[in-house]
């Protein structure tokens, strides 16, 4: 089996399924798949002695990338603490009562 019919047939067995009217997802996911079946050929012509599926390849990857994304993200969102000493109102700005 030629290198393009082997990546033809094993792209078939675990798709990223994704249906969107915008092509160009559809696209990066194809994209996505071939690079994860490629690059699971290369982890098994590099390591002969031991085994690995396809699906659980697919899935080391993902929870690697999973793990490493959160990492990365450490900016807080939302409104910052409070710092000891810093007062939350300025002095002589009152709010007027209502009549």
């Amino acid at each position: 089996m030629g290198g393009v019919d082997l990546l033809d047939s094993m792209l078939g067995y675990y798709r990223i399924h994704l249906r969107s009217r915008q092509w160009y997802k559809r696209i990066f996911f194809h994209m996505v798949d071939m690079t994860l079946v490629n690059a699971w050929l290369l982890w098994r012509r590099i390591n002969a002695d031991s085994y690995m599926p396809l699906y659980d390849f697919k899935l080391a990857v993902s929870e690697h990338l999973h793990k490493a994304g959160k990492a990365v993200m450490t900016k807080k969102r939302g409104r910052p603490s409070s710092i000891l000493g810093t007062p939350t109102s300025k002095p002589g700005w009152h709010s007027l009562p209502y009549s």
